[in-house]
């Protein structure tokens, strides 16, 4: 019997209507498309609570953030080590591979840049090998066999916890480096190598795979840029500023209005719950106000949650207040 996976793509392929391409599972497993419960295909952490492998504020009584999801291992090796192929989503360019597992909490790792609207990465991490074909530069077609799931990392992962780590998401600066190489309070900000360039995790901002793979087996998907917007705006910050970032002339379909001719006075962004900068609007010149000023213009308790994701908002005395991962993200974007 058909899945609803398999009759959506049909169904786009014969009325025509596949201009965005359906994005596939980054594995064989088939437990997704089969409408099991998320606990058949979800990789918990030591902890043992299955939310624990989904994204968002999931660990540690919700205090700390998962960018993207933990994919179960199906197969394994007569040595219990898994043996499941990992699967590109989407066509795409292959931007990055790290092959030494011990460089990142990522472990063995490959990012591929893919032309949607606006352009995604999709990182796969903990991969035991990558494919040989699998090189920086490279073009590669969806369905395309990128590795090996593992257990990778520059930590220890049991072998009954071999996951995929998987993301979607964007990529906040092209001048990363500049960012990392910066000192803070006369000190330098790390004092560790950046050995992953423009790819390092810290440059990149993951959205929700799980919510993009519903809307596939709904019926529902209409490409990346629906996708992004379809999380709701939980605040709106206004940044102070005539810089127009490099994120949002990598991602102009993200602009609410065409950028003043005139100039900017700044912007107003929406951010979803997690950190997204999903919405952006050109803020035209106005006199005497001073370049630099960041504010929280407005929030939604409803779309926050009963608690904010930790460092984007919180609480002080009754008032929400830009929280520290907040504040590197910004500083990330306007470097």
């Amino acid at each position: 019997m058909l899945n609803k996976y398999l009759i959506f793509s049909l169904l786009c392929c014969s009325l025509g209507l596949a201009k965005s391409p359906v994005p596939l599972w980054p594995t064989t497993s088939q437990a997704f498309w089969e409408e099991k419960p998320y606990t058949a295909y979800i990789q918990p952490t030591a902890a043992g609570k299955p939310e624990s492998g989904l994204y968002g504020c999931v660990r540690s009584q919700g205090h700390k953030f998962h960018e993207g999801i933990d994919i179960r291992a199906e197969q394994r090796t007569r040595k219990n080590e898994p043996k499941d192929k990992i699967i590109l989503i989407l066509p795409g360019r292959v931007a990055y591979v790290n092959d030494t597992p011990g460089d990142s909490a990522y472990g063995r790792y490959i990012v591929v840049d893919h032309a949607t609207s606006p352009r995604v990465y999709s990182l796969y991490a903990h991969l035991s090998e990558v494919d040989p074909s699998i090189r920086q530069g490279v073009t590669v077609d969806a369905g395309t066999v990128l590795g090996v799931m593992g257990r990778s990392a520059n930590h220890s992962i049991p072998k009954y916890r071999a996951h995929l780590h998987f993301e979607v998401g964007l990529r906040l600066t092209d001048r990363f480096q500049a960012w990392y190489d910066q000192t803070v309070s006369g000190k330098p900000r790390f004092s560790s190598k950046n050995k992953h360039g423009v790819w390092n995790g810290m440059n990149l901002i993951g959205a929700d795979p799980l919510s993009l793979y519903e809307q596939v087996l709904a019926g529902t998907y209409s490409g990346v840029q629906a996708w992004l917007q379809s999380e709701g705006t939980a605040f709106t910050i206004e940044v102070v500023s005539a810089q127009v970032p490099d994120f949002i002339r990598r991602y102009p379909e993200l602009l609410a209005s065409p950028i003043p001719p005139k100039g900017l006075r700044g912007w107003k962004i929406e951010f979803t719950r997690y950190g997204i900068p999903k919405r952006w609007h050109p803020l035209e010149v106005t006199e005497g106000i001073r370049a630099g000023m960041i504010s929280l213009l407005a929030y939604d308790p409803e779309v926050l949650g009963a608690g904010p994701c930790p460092g984007m908002v919180q609480i002080k005395e009754g008032q929400y207040i830009l929280g520290k991962r907040l504040r590197r993200t910004l500083s990330l974007l306007f470097i």
